[in-house]
């Protein structure tokens, strides 16, 4: 084997010497050894820095991940929170001119052929509810028991109560009457006489348009349909009453205005069939007692029955500090439509005859 060689210089001042000197195989080789050692020793250390940076990438990512996740969660809370009613009459402000609100989609309008409802009843500004009290108070369980436990044969085409007033920058109709505000109550009547055929004519109250086409399939309709246009920071309740009070099979107060409220709403309400009397005294002192208080209660009948009671529990829990606008339908019939205006008329709320 070869040896290598390496030169070399001596300097003395005047002489210079150049010197040849043999490096041994074995120490070349140790040299060679200790150099790929060394390159080695380098790319694993380069290695080990791109793992590094492949974790530390891989952190970042999931910690964007996480971040955005617990944004839209809030994002999520924040639009559940009750918004201010500046905040709700701007938006219904801006929905109002492609009258998302208001409109009749074509389902709606194939379920309820013709219908033909009378003008709104505007109330007086600010109402003296005191002043349309009885003068004894009237036990709720005793005499004031319902007084119709049938199909209410007084119907009839009636006059109307008034002009209407329009939306007015409200948060939820229920038969064309609008209610301002964020949390509202739907009281609806199922008692026998809603099982009637529409547009049944006095002593032939089983004559319908329809085989399904009753007053019950259209106030289902119109409250689904209303809650269904309620916006997202708005809460509801529904209250179905007959000889007493059918309460929804959920503890909270109030339902958010969502998908799966309105489907919870719409499962439980789908069970019911119409039958009894007509009381909704109970229906609307559970309304009251909400907390927070009601906006506005909507409250259907298709028949009469004693309005003392119900004023009673209204001028109870006004006694309390709650007051909301109670805006009543009559459905099919004029049989409760005395009792419905006076009861609108002592909360500031509106009556309409639908026919």
């Amino acid at each position: 084997m070869r040896s290598s060689r390496i030169k070399g210089g001596l300097s003395i001042p005047g002489v210079r010497l150049d010197l040849v000197a043999s490096i041994p195989p074995r120490i070349l080789d140790q040299y060679r050894k200790l150099d790929a050692e060394r390159l080695d020793r380098a790319a694993v250390r380069r290695e080990a820095l791109r793992s590094r940076v492949r974790r530390l990438l891989l952190a970042a990512a999931a910690l964007s991940v996480v971040t955005h996740v617990l944004l839209l969660l809030y994002r999520y809370q924040i639009d559940q929170v009750e918004a201010p009613p500046e905040a709700i009459a701007f938006r219904f402000a801006l929905e109002a001119s492609d009258e998302a609100l208001v409109s009749t989609g074509p389902d709606f309008e194939e379920l309820l052929p013709g219908l033909d409802a009378l003008e709104l009843e505007p109330t007086d500004t600010a109402p003296a509810m005191t002043s349309a009290l009885p003068a004894a108070p009237v036990p709720i369980g005793g005499s004031a028991a319902p007084s119709l436990g049938g199909a209410g044969a007084g119907a009839g085409a009636g006059s109307g109560f008034g002009s209407g007033s329009g939306l007015g920058g409200g948060g939820a109709t229920f038969f064309g009457l609008a209610a301002e505000g964020r949390r509202f109550v739907y009281i609806v009547d199922k008692s026998g006489s809603m099982s009637t055929m529409w547009n049944a004519q006095p002593g032939n109250l089983s004559v319908g348009r329809s085989s399904g086409d009753t007053r019950w399939r259209r106030a289902v309709a119109e409250l689904f349909k209303s809650i269904a246009a309620l916006p997202t920071v708005a809460r509801f309740q529904a209250y179905l009453y007959d000889s007493g009070l059918s309460s929804p099979p959920w503890n909270e107060d109030w339902v958010s205005a969502g998908a799966r409220g309105r489907s919870r709403v719409q499962n439980w309400v789908d069970r019911m069939t119409p039958g009894g009397g007509t009381q909704p005294v109970d229906a609307i002192q559970s309304a009251l007692r909400l907390q927070p208080s009601p906006d506005a209660i909507f409250l259907l009948t298709d028949g009469e029955f004693p309005v003392e009671p119900a004023l009673q529990v209204l001028q109870s829990m006004k006694e309390k500090g709650v007051r909301c606008p109670v805006h009543t339908v009559a459905l099919g019939s004029q049989a409760g439509a005395d009792t419905l205006r006076e009861i609108s008329r002592v909360t500031g709320g509106r009556t309409r005859l639908v026919k």
